[in-house]
């Protein structure tokens, strides 16, 4: 089992197996999410007249689940006795790309339920429910896959204005300020600005601007820069873009702190004097959500790669440096070409119809 090219620069073998369910249902239920995720299922259109009365009569058998019938949420299911099969995630490098299309999809209009539907389908749950001793569940409720991937497509979307050099879309998350004299005496007096993130929200003293009030804190997950904000005015690409990346790889390390380590081996090296043994490691993530993450991580370890301004891939730049690349491919090119001609014909037709 090898890793998709993208990943090979990496120097541990990661590995995921993802298990892909061959029929799947949306249905309704309550979700626990306290240390044990538990689902009590629902029959499909269950309102909350119907959830009231089941938990009526629950109560009266003398269990008490403790909620309410608003409370009931969506769930998508794996149908019973429905088959499966599995794939090593680290073999693709279409998950993220993937994802982030979805949400944007139905940002635009694509029905939610319908596109989860169809992406599970194709990849498996992201795993979003997991069990103190590792195990996933065959269900995953709609909130918390929506809520895991848009905040991952934001990030991939932060990702590719980072390495498209994006500096407008760049500046619309990321502000830097000057360094209140008593922040630097204890950062260093070679600093002199920060970098802050959207939402950009500071505690602010009466009288007191913004930027003034983020900079007289200092903490985690911030970052200091010796640049001036005149020198970062002057050429602020770079700036924006070692802002972004610190920012992107924060959050990336947030969501694998506890990814887990093994092993596929142990090797035996003997000569006369010594034996020698060896472990032959693996990175094991607890999900696809992790796993994907820890994709990403592996993309910002390497030098080569960014991702395409239309279909969002990853796409290796290896003896391209000289071409500032937008697109992994000619037909991504000509389709972004195509795209803006046909926006270009509906407002050239919406101006001329508002003019008559």
């Amino acid at each position: 089992m090898g890793m998709h090219s993208l990943y090979q620069h990496f120097p541990v073998e990661c590995r995921f197996e993802q298990t892909v369910y061959t029929r799947y249902k949306w249905g309704k239920g309550w979700v626990w999410r306290e240390k044990r995720h538990f689902l009590m299922g629902l029959p499909p259109g269950t309102g909350k007249k119907e959830a009231q009365a089941y938990l009526d009569y629950l109560k009266a058998q003398g269990v008490d689940l403790q909620r309410k019938p608003e409370e009931i949420e969506d769930v998508l299911e794996a149908e019973k006795r429905s088959e499966k099969s599995t794939y090593n995630a680290f073999e693709t490098a279409d998950l993220i790309p993937s994802l982030c299309r979805l949400v944007k999809e139905v940002r635009q209009g694509r029905n939610k339920k319908a596109a989860i539907k169809k992406w599970v389908s194709q990849y498996g749950f992201l795993g979003v429910h997991v069990d103190a001793d590792g195990h996933i569940h065959s269900w995953e409720s709609l909130a918390d896959f929506w809520r895991e991937a848009e905040t991952l497509a934001d990030l991939w979307d932060k990702f590719r204005q980072v390495t498209q050099r994006d500096l407008d879309g760049m500046r619309e998350w990321i502000r830097f300020v000057a360094l209140h004299p008593g922040i630097r005496q204890l950062v260093g007096k070679e600093c002199h600005t920060k970098a802050v993130y959207w939402p950009f929200e500071v505690e602010m003293q009466e009288g007191e601007t913004f930027e003034e009030a983020a900079g007289r804190s200092f903490g985690k997950g911030h970052v200091a820069f010796s640049a001036t904000l005149e020198e970062i005015n002057r050429n602020p690409l770079e700036f924006y873009q070692v802002a972004g990346l610190y920012y992107i790889r924060e959050k990336i390390e947030e969501k694998l702190a506890d990814v887990g380590l093994s092993y596929t081996g142990l090797e035996k090296i003997s000569n006369p004097k010594d034996d020698i043994f060896k472990l032959r490691p693996v990175i094991r993530p607890k999900n696809l959500l992790q796993a994907m993450y820890l994709q990403f991580y592996i993309l910002l370890c390497g030098h080569n790669v960014k991702v395409c301004k239309w279909c969002g891939k990853p796409f290796d730049l290896r003896g391209c440096y000289n071409k500032n690349r937008e697109y992994c491919s000619d037909t991504c090119k000509h389709s972004a070409k195509s795209h803006r001609y046909r926006e270009r014909q509906k407002l050239e037709a919406l101006l001329k119809n508002s003019s008559t």
